[in-house]
């Protein structure tokens, strides 16, 4: 396939275009570009780097070595080369100008670049920017390729450069496609979240007296959320007390006194008396994702007496129980093993069926009272 001709492409290289357009997806377009690489007996190995908008960087998809170095391809593929390195590919990208090394001029780049070229034996490196001639937008990705035989011919070259040209359409629109597919996977998680949401109204709304619902409650957001700490505050217009807690792990040494403790805790609605206090008045969610690392930091005496009974506490968040839109108390979660516990998509998830909570519990509380089951005291704490 080594025919240096003008530049014009061949008929396997216009194959491999063809292939690329009946592509159905980014990695067919792939498997055909990469096709014709590996018919270039001149090229000893490659990196395809596409940019990745959400990023703002280069992820390397295709890496091709030597047969002595094929064991390391792995350790390569999805590298990540953030645009502000001194890697040669992400300063192509940005130049959208070829650069071609050789050791000629290998003591005008960066270390990094030296030490690749040295440590892969390298004769002539090329990097060339995916991009459709005389477009401005950013190019679609580089392509890095070398020789460790002598330098690539440059007709060689100006074909390799067609070749990309032709493909860097295609990929674009298998990117675009790709991200089109993201989003719509991300609607169907957001469909199953509202069928989820929609579950639990129905799964609570089952329940009839304060007594049933508040375990319930902290037993499907510890089970849902993958959590061992939960407690449910009510305001009755001057106070934020806490009705119920639960454990989901037996055997905690402080089980007992943190009881004795919520039978007794109440918060201000009104007067700033700790992070809970605060979530209530202000309607926000708190999430302290690392407790150990604030435990020496000054804080209420009362955040400061639950964080010494609740020993080993990774992670702790306060979420507004609402009732179209106004708090009437708060959940309490918290992880007793992880740190960072509750990514900011199960926040928003745990806020949306907080919001509906409100409600629920206002028509047990009704309940109860009809039925004489209405709690005046703080239930057992519970453990899964």
């Amino acid at each position: 396939m080594q025919n240096d001709n003008d530049g014009r492409l061949n008929t396997s290289e216009e194959r491999a275009l063809l292939q690329m357009r009946d592509a159905p997806a980014l990695t067919g377009c792939l498997d055909a570009l990469e096709s014709v690489l590996k018919q270039y007996v001149h090229i000893d190995g490659y990196a395809i780097n596409l940019y990745r908008a959400s990023d703002d960087c280069l992820v390397c998809v295709r890496v091709h070595l030597p047969a002595s170095s094929s064991g390391l391809e792995q350790t390569f593929a999805n590298m990540v080369l953030p645009l502000d390195s001194p890697n040669m590919s992400a300063r192509v990208f940005e130049s959208r100008m070829p650069t071609g090394i050789t050791s000629n001029n290998l003591e005008d780049y960066p270390p990094v670049t030296r030490v690749a070229f040295d440590g892969w034996g390298m004769k002539h490196m090329v990097v060339l920017p995916i991009q459709v001639t005389g477009a401005n937008r950013r190019p679609v990705g580089t392509l890095m390729l070398f020789s460790q035989h002598g330098s690539v011919a440059p007709s060689l070259l100006r074909r390799i450069t067609r070749v990309i040209e032709e493909a860097a359409a295609l990929l674009r629109l298998h990117q675009t496609i790709a991200s089109w597919e993201a989003r719509a996977e991300a609607m169907r998680k957001q469909e199953e979240d509202l069928q989820s949401v929609l579950d639990f109204i129905a799964n609570m709304s089952q329940l009839s007296t304060e007594q049933e619902l508040y375990p319930r409650i902290e037993r499907e957001f510890l089970s849902r959320f993958d959590l061992d700490m939960a407690g449910v505050l009510l305001s009755d217009g001057e106070k934020l007390r806490c009705v119920d807690t639960m454990l989901g792990i037996e055997g905690i040494p402080w089980e007992s006194r943190w009881k004795q403790h919520c039978q007794q805790l109440s918060y201000s609605v009104t007067q700033p008396e700790g992070a809970s206090t605060h979530a209530f008045q202000y309607n926000q969610p708190l999430l302290f994702g690392d407790i150990p690392a604030i435990l020496d930091v000054a804080m209420p005496e009362k955040d400061r007496t639950n964080l010494d009974i609740l020993e080993g506490l990774q992670t702790f968040a306060i979420l507004p129980i609402r009732k179209q839109g106004v708090p009437v108390g708060l959940l309490w979660l918290g992880s007793l093993q992880r740190k960072e516990a509750l990514t900011p998509e199960q926040i928003v998830l745990a806020r949306h069926l907080c919001d509906f909570l409100g409600a629920i519990i206002e028509n047990a509380q009704a309940y109860s009272r009809l039925t004489g089951h209405h709690s005046q005291q703080i239930s057992p704490v519970g453990v899964l």
